[in-house]
């Protein structure tokens, strides 16, 4: 006999019905204790944070795994399914900063750092009711009982754990990593967290003036013997002003069309002239139309080995080789769809698949907490501390 079906049911009093039935009769537990012919499928809860309340994409994520998982259950294999929360990261300790009232981190230093741990180990946990509830609500089976905790000695020791078996396998190697970073903290950013503070920006577009010796273009027959005492520029473009001090090489497109061109010294300017590289097709864009004079066009392959002097000098690291620095290389990658076609390299801030391809050495302009190092000058200046010195390196751009 099956039961009367209402004509108005309550989808969710039905559904807590399921969920009753499961707990009274530990079904989660029936599937994971069954015969499992296929053995173990692995698996642990990627942990969310539970300082925070969930949403919508939490029950999405989640519905996913639970494909998956039960899935493999069906299958006949068993399936634990190992809870965890995340007790660490950013969004932990800026909750407890807003609390307290804390702008920058040494205002964590003078507090203490044990004491602000221990507000953080509080501050996780505050809505852990939440989360259950969710994951119960959804029908998503997870043993939360014995879930792990990454603050946990168990846990951290674990990971060191794995991190002496890749190190005892000669799997580990030291080297540098782009990243995002928040001065601010001094830490670096996962993608979740530069999302979730994410907004638009006004960044500077500026046209650096790399100087090239004229005697190597005479040489390569670009220029002749009267236009020796001509400044000429590899005419670049960024909207990274502050990168400039740890450029160390310049990267052109070998398959397009460039040029030298007669222009202003700088934009307004009718009188004084001087002569710059970039890419052909970029020059209307760049200088105007009918504000340059084209002297001679050549393959870009043409400008590769071309050495040239950076414009601001930056921190070099002890020991750093700076034989492969200040020279033009050619890399399909360069576009040549805006700017000038001529690509200003800076592997300590992005760069690093171009710094590596060429063996390219590694300078740096601002430290950890944004601002510009001492050494960051133009290359003529006197000894001593640069104009930038301290300054915060969106402050030094304008």
């Amino acid at each position: 006999m099956f039961r009367d079906v209402e004509k108005t049911p309550s989808f969710s009093s039905l559904e807590q019905t399921v969920i009753a039935f499961w707990k009274a009769h530990h079904i989660f537990q029936k599937s994971v204790d069954k015969p499992a012919p296929q053995g173990n499928f692995v698996f642990y809860e990627g942990p969310p944070t539970a300082n925070g309340k969930p949403g919508v994409h939490h029950v999405i994520s989640r519905a996913y795994k639970d494909l998956f998982v039960r899935y493999k259950t069906m299958q006949g294999h068993r399936v634990v399914r190992k809870g965890g929360w995340d007790t660490h990261g950013l969004p932990v300790e800026l909750e407890v900063e807003k609390r307290l009232g804390f702008t920058k981190k040494s205002d964590i230093e003078a507090f203490g750092i044990a004491k602000f741990n221990e507000l953080c180990k509080a501050s996780v946990f505050e809505r852990i009711q939440d989360w259950q509830a969710m994951t119960e609500r959804i029908g998503y089976w997870l043993d939360l009982e014995n879930a792990y905790v990454t603050y946990e000695n168990t846990y951290i020791e674990s990971c060191w754990w794995l991190m002496k078996s890749l190190w005892d396998r000669d799997l580990l190697f030291e080297d540098y990593r782009a990243t995002w970073h928040c001065p601010r903290n001094n830490t670096s950013l996962s993608d979740h967290e530069v999302a979730q503070g994410y907004r638009d920006a006004e960044d500077p577009s500026v046209y650096p003036k790399f100087p090239v010796k004229t005697r190597q273009l005479i040489e390569r027959g670009w220029l002749d013997e009267v236009h020796s005492q001509r400044s000429v520029y590899l005419l670049a473009w960024t909207t990274t002003p502050w990168t400039l001090a740890a450029n160390v090489a310049i990267a052109i497109n070998p398959r397009a069309i460039y040029g030298l061109f007669e222009a202003p010294t700088q934009h307004g300017e009718e009188t004084q002239k001087d002569f710059y590289l970039l890419a052909q097709d970029l020059a209307d864009q760049v200088f105007g139309e009918g504000n340059y004079r084209t002297l001679k066009t050549f393959s870009g392959e043409s400008l590769v080995g071309l050495d040239y002097a950076p414009i601001l000098q930056g921190r070099v690291p002890d020991g750093e080789d700076l034989t492969n620095a200040f020279r033009v290389w050619g890399d399909d990658s360069v576009m040549i769809d805006e700017g000038t076609g001529v690509l200003h390299i800076a592997p300590a801030y992005g760069d690093l698949d171009l710094g590596r391809k060429y063996q390219l050495p590694m300078l740096f302009s601002v430290d950890l907490l944004g601002q510009v190092y001492p050494e960051v000058k133009l290359l003529a200046a006197s000894a001593g501390d640069g104009p930038y010195t301290g300054k915060f390196f969106k402050d030094a751009d304008r």
